[in-house]
């Protein structure tokens, strides 16, 4: 048996397992308003995906914390690069930084809504949340640069677009990459819950807010595991990405 299926297996092994528990657990408490089962929970996502509401809901809400998301990584990388080799831009963000980390995202996005439209909150508050994240990744990589590639890059009068391709690029792309799969699920996490809290006219987080509200909580489970899983493919899908990128320069330099 190949490693590859091997792990498959457990995989479904461990899904299984977990499914039976919350199978059991619901059967035990007898109350689908406090816990539904599996099997309540998926015939509720089955009568969502049949409405137009779900999919308009489901691809707002992507749209938005794409763009806080890439928005995010591309003042990261800026401020990152920036930070690296200029000790006052440090300085400047690093207290920013601490304040982001150290606040509640609930204090967050009640402070923005104050100062944007409801559409714009998650989108903002994606971005405050990626941020901070990629920036670090991007500073500590130039800062971790071993100084004799740059001593040698200075006795070799190498160009400064030859350095960042060849000394800066090279030693960041890995913590970038760990970086940008691990903020996106905090961008979904940050994203819906800005949306539960500002009440878009179409989006997942109001959905989820809404069926609380009138105790739908079937549906409630249904929408968390749409979350759940549009998080889940899209970290799978940029891991492909990424390594079917990393392939192609392989082959390229052959």
């Amino acid at each position: 048996m190949s490693k590859r299926l091997k792990n498959i297996l457990t995989s479904i092994a461990v899904a299984i397992f977990w499914l039976l528990l919350w199978q059991l657990v619901a059967a035990i408490i007898g109350k689908p308003l406090l816990l539904p089962s599996p099997i309540q929970t998926l015939q509720s996502l089955f009568g969502l995906i049949q409405t137009q509401r779900f999919y308009l809901a489901s691809a707002l809400s992507l749209v938005r914390i794409m763009t806080g998301y890439l928005i995010g990584v591309i003042l990261g990388v800026i401020l990152g690069v920036f930070a690296a080799f200029s000790p006052l831009v440090d300085r400047l963000t690093t207290p920013i930084h601490r304040i982001i980390k150290a606040t509640p995202i609930s204090s967050i996005i009640i402070l923005v809504l104050l100062w944007l439209s409801v559409g714009t909150v998650p989108i903002f508050t994606t971005f405050l949340i990626v941020m901070p994240i990629i920036q670090a990744s991007v500073y500590e990589g130039i800062k971790s640069t071993d100084p004799l590639l740059i001593e040698m890059a200075d006795f070799f009068s190498v160009s400064f677009i030859a350095r960042i391709k060849k000394i800066y690029v090279q030693t960041t792309k890995t913590r970038f990459i760990s970086a940008c799969i691990v903020s996106m699920g905090f961008a979904w996490k940050a994203g819906i819950a800005a949306e539960v809290l500002s009440h878009p006219k179409y989006s997942i987080g109001t959905s989820l807010y809404n069926s609380k509200i009138y105790l739908e909580t079937e549906e409630m489970f249904a929408y968390t595991a749409v979350v759940i899983i549009l998080s889940m493919l899209l970290e799978k899908l940029m891991v492909m990405l990424l390594e079917k990128k990393r392939k192609v320069k392989i082959y390229d330099r052959a």
